[in-house]
């Protein structure tokens, strides 16, 4: 008898500000609060464990996600550098505001 054991290591996603994220890049809040997610090294690298969600919100006049045409969505970490929004995976990279955000963003919590 034979067995095959296969290891899923699931790390979660890690996102280069300089290099995953779209532009012009939403913010990226931690959902039910107004604090931004700040990198965890001095390389700029954001770090989400597996499923756990991020706000991107696109604030201003006109501003938009321009993959829901909303201002806000939630986006889930699946692995590396792919989100899901609204149950559609995307890279990190193809979530990006229609504009550069100038206005602050405010969550009423």
């Amino acid at each position: 008898m034979v067995f095959f054991f296969i290891i899923i290591f699931v790390t979660g996603c890690s996102l280069a500000v300089s290099t995953n994220l779209g532009s012009p890049s939403p913010l990226l809040v931690a959902p039910g609060t107004n604090t931004a997610f700040r990198a965890s090294d001095a390389k700029g690298t954001l770090s989400f464990a597996v499923n756990q969600n991020v706000l991107l919100a696109c604030p201003g006049a006109g501003n938009y996600l321009t993959v829901t045409g909303g201002q806000e969505a939630i986006a889930t970490c699946v692995d590396a550098t792919s989100f899901t929004v609204n149950g559609v995976k995307y890279e990190m990279n193809q979530l990006k505001c229609f504009k550069v955000c100038l206005e602050k963003f405010t969550k009423n919590i």
